[in-house]
């Protein structure tokens, strides 16, 4: 009768682990519109980047979208589930295109190609100098991005 009892608490703290103890938190949507000189821009990289990482792998979330034709974004994480967990985020925002103005293939660097450039300010590149920090609530995020075109 003991070793029944024992195996069936050991059995129901698995479970209770496995199922309901979770303390990942849901996720939560972020998306908004990024203008250059007030026009809808296509084709813009968005990405939130976790102002402070978390010990708990599964509290942490980095994400990132391509606005569409009207300049809106919708923010999938790492996982493809659209959101981000609620807390601060680093955004950072690229456009980089060739000398005719069509968008550079994933991956390539405007330094890469003569003749190219980023039409999103410099300072909008890169995670440590982006100005743009935000909080994503518990209720998610709608953040539009309003740049000056790059000279």
């Amino acid at each position: 009768m003991k070793r029944r009892n024992a195996y069936g608490a050991l059995c129901s703290a698995i479970l209770s682990l496995l199922t309901g103890c979770s303390s990942v938190p849901p996720m939560v949507p972020v998306t908004g519109i990024v203008r250059i000189e007030g026009k809808p821009m296509a084709n813009v990289k968005v990405c939130f980047y976790p102002e402070k990482l978390n010990e708990d792998q599964n509290k942490n979330g980095f994400g990132s979208a391509i606005t569409d034709d009207t300049g809106t974004y919708t923010i999938e994480c790492t996982a493809n589930q659209q959101g981000l967990f609620p807390g601060n985020y680093r955004v950072t925002l690229s456009l980089p295109v060739d000398k005719q103005g069509k968008m550079l293939p994933g991956g390539v660097k405007p330094s890469e190609v003569r003749g190219s450039k980023n039409l999103v300010p410099s300072k909008y590149h890169n995670q440590n100098t982006t100005p743009e920090i935000v909080e994503v609530q518990r209720t998610g995020l709608h953040k539009d991005f309003d740049l000056t075109k790059v000279e």
